[in-house]
């Protein structure tokens, strides 16, 4: 098995971009924050203010959702996609992974009402898991960007087959080669919406999760 991943091995990986030349195609690509490593709980609060003044483009289709990326720093000017994802509330999202970068480790105890005293096993708590990979981000980046892809603009060669979001999602994360992405269930949504990210991941660029 590989050791964890390292920035040079990052600079293998993805593909790497200036963000302020992304960002000047500001009717595709818009700022929604960036920020030092956070090393304090403290520091939190300020990051998810940033985004929580971030004005969203906006869409025809109300029930369209929104598309973020997410960038590390590597020097020289050059930032590695990180993450991409999708949701109704991308804002509240990205708040809730910001908090997730800075999240302890969490241990839970199995115990038993019959064995008083008694320790039967240690483990870490599901949080644990869902976090650890962005807390591994925030301890091997020093700089962070998270950024706003209009859907709408990022069609490509979609022939309308595909739910837009998923297939703008699904292309700019397969462009960038974005370093912890993996494409979501294929099930219905509380909207009724069916992901379709395998589906285009096979279809369009031939791998098979």
């Amino acid at each position: 098995m590989m050791d964890e991943v390292t920035l040079n091995k990052v600079k293998e990986l993805c593909q790497l971009v200036d963000i302020q030349e992304l960002l000047k195609e500001k009717d595709i690509i818009s700022d929604i924050c960036s920020f030092e490593r956070i090393v304090e709980r403290s520091e939190i609060k300020s990051c998810q203010k940033k985004v929580k003044e971030h004005k969203l483009f906006k869409y025809n289709d109300n029930n369209q959702k929104h598309l973020w990326a997410f960038y590390g720093y590597i020097g020289a000017d050059k930032w590695a996609c990180i993450e991409v994802g999708s949701s109704d509330d991308i804002l509240g999202e990205i708040c809730s992974i910001i908090k997730l970068m800075y999240e302890p480790s969490c241990d839970i105890e199995k115990k038993s009402v019959l064995h008083d005293g008694v320790v039967i096993y240690k483990s870490k708590s599901y949080t644990d898991k869902i976090c650890y990979k962005y807390r591994y981000m925030n301890k091997l980046f020093e700089k962070f960007w998270w950024v706003e892809i209009n859907v709408d603009k990022y069609q490509g060669d979609n022939d309308k087959k595909y739910n837009k979001t998923d297939y703008a999602e699904v292309t700019y994360a397969y462009k960038s080669k974005a370093l912890i992405w993996n494409p979501a269930p294929a099930m219905m949504d509380r909207r009724n919406r069916k992901n379709q990210e395998k589906q285009i991941l096979r279809e369009k660029y031939n791998i098979n999760i």
